[in-house]
């Protein structure tokens, strides 16, 4: 169960360093262009024994009551403040918690673990894994954009459970609670969605993976990062990608400079382009993530370039603007929506439809739990 907070916290003049004369409105209208915003403070360089530099969150969402298995972030394809991150909380539900102040949707389940986000023909395609009445299933949803709800569509059964699910287009590549590989090919025919799979071989075990939207990276348990290939091309070689052999997480920021790539310490820091950083709320109190997700391109206000949800060890969800990241890695970087980089692929453009599901798909039977 998700406790929503009673009001979000205001995006005022006091978060920002230098704004000028020019504060983010709290009805969380899209920002207009110019001013600079700085929401990465630096406390110390991060020595030894000195404090870490600190990034400060901006939103906080709420608490969950129950363990929380995954976090994925959705882009509105119009009225980007009205984006929302999607949680899988166990058997509390599937959560799409709105970014401005609306209440969730809920989906019943038992979802106990990663969530995953892609753009198909303008659309998004959403998955979390199942394991509802002692099954195992990777269930898909599209997203209804005015109603902000997940609608089910298929639900496919998966031999072991999903540790962790990322999506590049129509590829999804799954780790499971062995540490094995699994790529799902997914394909629209005839309306329908059907997903074909091919069991990559075991070799070293992996722990996470991430995506670009173009590419997806694994963390192998060493932490050495590798890409997977999936047919897309313009594969990076694995010698350039960094290595992080004590991370918990990694998630990849695709970006106009490149992608960046972020890992979740167990201290509960973010290490990024060689660099750790702590977190802390606007007041001052200290932020300990025990996961995150990213989310790239424009969600309104001080996210116009990107977000970041992050849980922490206490259940408690929040908004990590990447607008702090720029700043405290004295960066310009603006993150690339997914999807924008969907419609490049795709050569395809968003056609709303508020009568008929999302990619034209016929909703198949799912059980839920009553």
């Amino acid at each position: 169960m998700l406790f929503i907070r009673s009001s979000i916290l205001a995006l005022s003049a006091a978060l920002f360093v230098a704004c000028g004369d020019n504060p983010v409105s709290e009805d969380r209208e899209e920002a207009q262009e110019g001013g600079s915003t700085d929401l990465g403070e630096i406390n110390g360089q991060g020595a030894a024994g000195a404090p870490l530099p600190m990034l400060t969150v901006t939103d906080s969402l709420g608490r969950f009551d129950g363990s929380v298995g995954g976090l994925a972030l959705w882009q509105h394809p119009r009225e980007v403040f009205k984006s929302a991150v999607m949680a899988a909380n166990g058997p509390a539900g599937l959560f799409l918690i709105p970014m401005d102040r609306a209440a969730p949707s809920q989906l019943t389940g038992d979802f106990t673990a990663s969530v995953a986000v892609t753009y198909v023909e303008g659309t998004a395609l959403a998955v979390a894994y199942d394991k509802y009445q002692g099954s195992s299933n990777l269930r898909f949803f599209a997203i209804d954009d005015q109603d902000r709800v997940l609608v089910p569509l298929a639900s496919f059964p998966v031999q072991r459970p999903a540790r962790a699910l990322c999506f590049a287009g129509l590829n999804l590549i799954q780790i499971d609670d062995e540490g094995s590989v699994s790529h799902h090919r997914l394909a629209l025919e005839g309306g329908r969605l059907s997903m074909a799979t091919d069991a990559l071989n075991k070799g070293p075990s992996y722990r996470d993976c991430a995506s670009d939207g173009e590419h997806i990276y694994l963390l192998q348990d060493n932490g050495r990062v590798v890409i997977q290939p999936v047919g897309n091309g313009n594969e990076p070689a694995s010698d350039d990608l960094p290595s992080f052999p004590e991370a918990i997480a990694m998630e990849v920021m695709p970006t106009q400079s490149g992608p960046i790539f972020i890992a979740l310490q167990p201290n509960g820091s973010l290490l990024m382009n060689d660099q750790s950083f702590a977190l802390k709320t606007i007041e001052g109190e200290e932020v300990k993530p025990s996961q995150f997700a990213l989310g790239s391109g424009n969600f309104g206000t001080v996210y116009r370039d990107g977000a970041i949800a992050i849980l922490t060890d206490e259940n408690a969800l929040y908004l990590l603007p990447w607008l702090g990241v720029q700043t405290a890695l004295d960066i310009e970087a603006p993150s690339i929506s997914l999807r924008t980089l969907s419609s490049a692929r795709e050569n395809t453009s968003f056609t709303p439809s508020l009568d008929l599901p999302p990619l034209g798909l016929t909703p198949q039977a799912v059980p839920l739990q009553e």
